[in-house]
C-alpha cells in the first residue's frame, strides 16, 4: 500500500476549466494534421501522440482505438502497442495490458518502459516472481532507474525475501535521498524483521519529507507500539487518520492498543469506525468481539461472532471465541457445539477440546468430558489445566485413583499448582489417608493462602478427626477470606458444640441461616440448640422448618450426630438426638416426631 496523498495545491475551477479547453484544442489540432498527412510514416507518430492525449482529457476508449489504429498500420511499432498497454493497465485489464508489453519487448527488447509496465502489471496480479524478472530487465538496461529498483523491492518484500528488499531499498535511497516511498517501505521491512529502531528511523524520515505521507504515519504507530510506547503509537495511528479518515486498517490497529490497554469502550469506537468503512473487515469484526467479550456483554459477542462467521465460517478461532462466550452464558450445549464446529476445522486444537470438556462436565456429561480432555492432554501433554480438570471429571466418575493419577501428573511438573493440591486432598481423604490429605490442604494453603476450599476442606477433615481446636481455626479462615460461606458457619458450630463454646456455636449457625435461610443443616443444628437450653417455642418451630425438608441426604453429616446411622428425614434424626431430651414430653413434640 502506497499514500496517494500529494501536497500539491488542487487548481481552481477556471485553471481546470482552461485546461479542460486546451486539451480539446490540442486533441483538435492533431486530428487536423492526421486529415492532412499523406504518408503512412507521418499518420503513426500523429495517431500515438493522438491517443496520449485522449488520456489526457480521460477519453480512454477513444485513446484505444488510436493505438488500435496505429497498430493496425504498423503491427510492428512497439510505442503504439506500449500505450496501449498503459492504458489498459489504467483500466485494470491487466491480463491484456501484460500481453501489450509483451507485444512490444518483442519488437524491442530494449524498451525499459514496457518491462516497467509489465512489472507493474504482474505485481498486480500478485505474480511477484515474475514480476522481478521484469523489474531485473529494466535494471539491466538502466541501473539507475529508481523506480525500478523500488518496485524490485516492495515485490521482494510481497515474497517474504526482506533482506533484498531492504538492499532494494537502499539503493533507492542511494540514488534519490528524499523518496519519501522507499524510506516508509524500508521501515515495514524493518519492521517485519524486528529492527524496531532502525524502522522508527526510516519512518521518521519519510514523515519529514512528506508529512501528510499516512502510510508512514501508520508504521510509524506500529513500531511505536512493538517498543511499548503504546500512548505514542496512538498518537501516530491518530496522525494517520486525521491524513486519511477512509483508512480502517489504521483504526482497527488503534482499537487493538486501547483493548489491550483495558480502555475496551474506546477500542470498540475505533473498530466501529473500522467497519462503518468496511462491513467485511472480519480482522476488526473478531477485534470488536474480543473487546465486548472484555466488558463481560457476552450476548453482544455472540451476536458479533455470528456476524463474522457470515464472512469466514471456517474461521476456526471464531468458532472457539463462539463456544466461550457461551460458556459465559451458562449455554453449555451450545457452547458444546461451537467448540464442535471448531475441532471440525481444526482438529488438533487442544484448548476447543479442552473448553468442550468443561462444557460436557457442566451438562454432566462426564464421560463426554473425559474423552475431551484426554484429546487435550494427549495433543499437548504439558496442558496442565486439561490434567486437572481430567482429574476432577474422574472423581465425578468415582474413579478416584485414576484421578489421583492425574492431579499427580500435575503436580509433577507444577509444584505450586494449588487447584491439583486442593483436589488430590480430596481424594486421599476420600481413600482414607486423612493425614495425607492434610498435608495437600497444607500445601494448597502455603501457595495461597485465600484458597477458601483448601481451608474449609482442611476444617472438615480435622473435625472429622476430633481435632476441633485445629478445625475452627480453619473454618474461621474460611469465614474471614469468604463471609458468605455458610457451609463453613455450619461446621464452625457443630465444631465449638465439641470445645462446650456454646455462644459462639450459636452465633455461628445464626450466621449461617441470615445468609442462606433454607439452610436445613444449620436450622436443624440450631433447634438443637434451643432444645438444650429449653427453649421450647423456637425449639419447636426451628424443628418443624428443619422438618419440611424431606430427604436428609449429604446434609446429615453437617447436622448433629445421631444413634440413627441412616436417618431419612429430621425427623428420624430427631426422634433419636439426645439433645430434645429436655423437651421430649411437650405434646408439641411429640405431635411433630409422630406425625
Amino acid at each position: 500500500m502506497q499514500s496517494n496523498i500529494w501536497d500539491d495545491e488542487l487548481a481552481s475551477d477556471d485553471e481546470q476549466g482552461a485546461d479542460a479547453q486546451q486539451r480539446l484544442e490540442k486533441i483538435s489540432a492533431i486530428k487536423q494534421s492526421l486529415d492532412r498527412v499523406t504518408s503512412l510514416e507521418q499518420t503513426i507518430p500523429l495517431l500515438i501522440q493522438l491517443g496520449n492525449s485522449l488520456v489526457e482529457d480521460g477519453q480512454f476508449e477513444k485513446a484505444i482505438a488510436a493505438y488500435d489504429n496505429a497498430i493496425a498500420i504498423d503491427p510492428d511499432d512497439s510505442k503504439a502497442w506500449h500505450h496501449r498497454g498503459v492504458i489498459l493497465l489504467e483500466l485494470a485489464k491487466i491480463t491484456e495490458a501484460i500481453i501489450d508489453f509483451d507485444r512490444a519487448l518483442a519488437i524491442d527488447p530494449q524498451d525499459r518502459e514496457s518491462w516497467y509496465q509489465r512489472g507493474i502489471g504482474l505485481a498486480r496480479l500478485q505474480r511477484y516472481e515474475a514480476a522481478i524478472v521484469s523489474f531485473d530487465r529494466m535494471i539491466a538496461i538502466e541501473q539507475n532507474d529508481e523506480r525500478a529498483w523500488l518496485h524490485r523491492g516492495i515485490s521482494m518484500a510481497e515474497i517474504g525475501n526482506n533482506d533484498v528488499a531492504l538492499v532494494c531499498y537502499n539503493r533507492v535511497i542511494e540514488l534519490d535521498p528524499y523518496n519519501y516511498l522507499a524510506w516508509c517501505n524500508r521501515g515495514f521491512v524493518l519492521n517485519r524483521t524486528d529492527r524496531d529502531r532502525a524502522a522508527l528511523v526510516s519512518f521518521d524520515r519519510a514523515i519529514t519529507i512528506k508529512p501528510a505521507d499516512f502510510y508512514a504515519w501508520y508504521g510509524r504507530g506500529i513500531v511505536l507500539d512493538k517498543l511499548a510506547k503504546s500512548d505514542d503509537a496512538i498518537v501516530s495511528l491518530d496522525r494517520a487518520l486525521a491524513i486519511d479518515p477512509d483508512f480502517q486498517e489504521a483504526w482497527n490497529y488503534c482499537g487493538t492498543i486501547l483493548q489491550r490497554l483495558g480502555r475496551s469502550e474506546a477500542a470498540i469506537t475505533y473498530f466501529d469506525r473500522a467497519l462503518a468503512i468496511k462491513p467485511d473487515f472480519y480482522l476488526a469484526r473478531n477485534n470488536r468481539s474480543i473487546a465486548l467479550q472484555s466488558l463481560c456483554r457476552y450476548d453482544d459477542t455472540v451476536a458479533e461472532i455470528d456476524r463474522g462467521l457470515e464472512i469466514e465460517p471456517d474461521n476456526y478461532l471464531a468458532w472457539f471465541q463462539h463456544g466461550h462466550a457461551l460458556l459465559k452464558l451458562a449455554k453449555y450445549a451450545e457452547a458444546a457445539d461451537s467448540f464442535d464446529r471448531a475441532l471440525a476445522i481444526k482438529p488438533d486444537c487442544h484448548a476447543a477440546l479442552y473448553n468442550r470438556g468443561n462444557a460436557f462436565s457442566f451438562l454432566g456429561e462426564h464421560d463426554l468430558a473425559l474423552t475431551s480432555f484426554d484429546r487435550a492432554v494427549a495433543i499437548k501433554p504439558d496442558y496442565y489445566d486439561a490434567w486437572n480438570y481430567r482429574g476432577y471429571t474422574l472423581m465425578n466418575l468415582n474413579r478416584d485413583k485414576a484421578a489421583l493419577e492425574s492431579f499427580d501428573r500435575v503436580i509433577a511438573k507444577q509444584t505450586s499448582n494449588y487447584f491439583a493440591w486442593n483436589h488430590r486432598g480430596i481424594i486421599l481423604g476420600k481413600l482414607g489417608r486423612n493425614e495425607e490429605e492434610i498435608a495437600a490442604y497444607d500445601r494448597a494453603i502455603s501457595i495461597d493462602s485465600t484458597l477458601i476450599d483448601a481451608w474449609y476442606n482442611r476444617g472438615r477433615v480435622l473435625h472429622e478427626l476430633g481435632r476441633h481446636e485445629l478445625a475452627v481455626s480453619s473454618l474461621n479462615r474460611a469465614v474471614v477470606i469468604n463471609p458468605d460461606l455458610y457451609e463453613a458457619y455450619n461446621l464452625l458450630g457443630i465444631s465449638l458444640r465439641q470445645l462446650n463454646r456454646s455462644e459462639e456455636e450459636i452465633a455461628a449457625y445464626d450466621r449461617a441461616i441470615a445468609i442462606q435461610p433454607d439452610y436445613h443443616p444449620a436450622i436443624y443444628n440450631r433447634a438443637c440448640c434451643y432444645a438444650i437450653k429449653c427453649q421450647i417455642d423456637l425449639a419447636i418451630e426451628y424443628l418443624a422448618r428443619a422438618i419440611q425438608f424431606v430427604g436428609v441426604g449429604e446434609a446429615f453429616a453437617l447436622a448433629k450426630a445421631s444413634q440413627n446411622e441412616n436417618p431419612n428425614t429430621y425427623r428420624d434424626l430427631a426422634r433419636e438426638d439426645a439433645d430434645f431430651d429436655l423437651i421430649r414430653h411437650d405434646s408439641r413434640f411429640i405431635s411433630l416426631i409422630d406425625r
